[in-house]
């Protein structure tokens, strides 16, 4: 791995006697972030960073394997998630049987790989000094002005706001589509004559965000057609 070497350019940059002029060219962020790179790395934490890629890798290749037999076709999970927009609530309810019994199939390799992941993180979280890995999980998300406490409080904001709303709309939803309780297969489908699609193709869309960043600033507006050219 080359990580180690990373790290060491990152200790370099953080010492360096140009510090603050790194600082007011690329701002307060730039070396923050590369101090949380350095405060939760160890050589020691190698073995299980390679354990915790081979296990996520797993998980990638288990998910893309899903072959998903409905309506007459081969599915991915993505492909069988669009009949979870169908007007028929029982090819809905049919879709995320199919959708699920991919999930029921694979039960055992996915708590096994879950299960490989909880353990190698705890450890990378231990060898840290720390009891567990959620402090490390925390330093992953390379967050400076919140953190754990502040995740918990808008968790509790959620549950008493945000849950009330989306049960309301969930009210106003099976009103709209004709069902007694919206239930999971019935989430996705929103309007009873159809949900929303894309107008246009993807020239079309590329062109109208061209026109929204133009719009918005000649900062945006030079950016996006730099983006676009290259």
């Amino acid at each position: 791995t080359v990580m180690p070497a990373v790290i060491e350019l990152y200790k370099t940059l953080i010492q360096s006697s140009f510090a603050k002029e790194i600082t007011e060219d690329y701002g307060d962020q730039f070396l923050f972030k590369l101090q949380f790179e350095v405060d939760k790395f160890n050589d020691d934490l190698i073995p299980f960073m390679q354990k915790e890629a081979q296990l996520t890798t797993s998980y990638q290749k288990l998910m893309a394997s899903a072959k998903i037999p409905f309506e007459g076709e081969t599915l991915n999970l993505y492909g069988v998630q669009k009949y979870f927009e169908h007007p028929n609530r029982e090819i809905r309810k049919k879709a995320f049987k199919a959708y699920s019994d991919f999930y029921h199939s694979n039960e055992e390799k996915m708590e096994e790989i879950f299960a490989g992941l909880i353990e190698v993180r705890n450890e990378m979280g231990k060898k840290l000094g720390f009891e567990n890995y959620i402090p490390l999980g925390y330093m992953n998300q390379r967050r400076s002005d919140y953190g754990q406490e502040q995740v918990a409080a808008f968790r509790e904001q959620v549950r008493q706001e945000l849950v009330p709303l989306c049960s309301k709309l969930y009210e106003a939803q099976a009103k709209r589509i004709g069902v007694d309780k919206i239930m999971v297969y019935d989430e996705a489908f929103i309007f009873p004559d159809g949900n929303p699609e894309l107008i246009g193709d993807e020239a079309f869309l590329v062109k109208e965000a061209q026109k929204m960043y133009h719009e918005l600033s000649p900062e945006t507006g030079e950016f996006i057609d730099f983006m676009i050219e290259h």
